[in-house]
């Protein structure tokens, strides 16, 4: 079955080290075979891996930029998605791990990005729900606080 990538006027792709570049016509690109890429706007910064997710989201992007050290990035995955097979509960959310796992080993890293894009959006669905109870609970005991004053 092909990749069918669409593409904006002025992206960029990256296949098998090469970086291509999409002309000034907006444009769709079939590819027969099997290769890696990505797109530019898939690829995420060493510094922007900062969530657990995040991190292995990095690894099977590194699997992909970086063929040569495939084998240390592929190490790196099986520990952090271990990781997070821990720590998730939702079956939904461990199937796709799972389904990530059988991909990434079957080489097929930007199937494994795309199923790890949902992941990441739950995690920071997540992390939002966090943030919100705390900054709740934080004004809780700033009204208790100032009850107290006000005492």
């Amino acid at each position: 079955m092909p990749l069918h990538l669409k593409l904006r006027r002025g992206e960029k792709l990256l296949v098998n080290g090469a970086v291509l570049e999409i002309g000034q016509r907006h444009g769709e690109l079939v590819i027969h075979n099997h290769i890696n890429c990505l797109r530019g706007s898939d690829l995420l910064q060493q510094e922007d891996a900062t969530t657990p997710t995040r991190r292995v989201y990095f690894q099977v992007q590194m699997m992909i930029v970086d063929p040569e050290g495939r084998d240390l990035y592929k190490t790196r995955f099986e520990e952090l998605v271990g990781q997070l097979e821990q720590a998730f509960i939702n079956p939904e959310i461990l199937n796709r791990l799972a389904k990530v796992r059988v991909e990434v080993a079957e080489g097929r890293y930007y199937r494994g990005l795309a199923l790890l894009r949902a992941v990441l959006k739950y995690e920071d669905m997540l992390f939002a729900a966090a943030r919100l109870r705390a900054a709740r609970e934080e004004e809780r005991h700033a009204y208790q606080r100032l009850a107290a004053n006000a005492a």
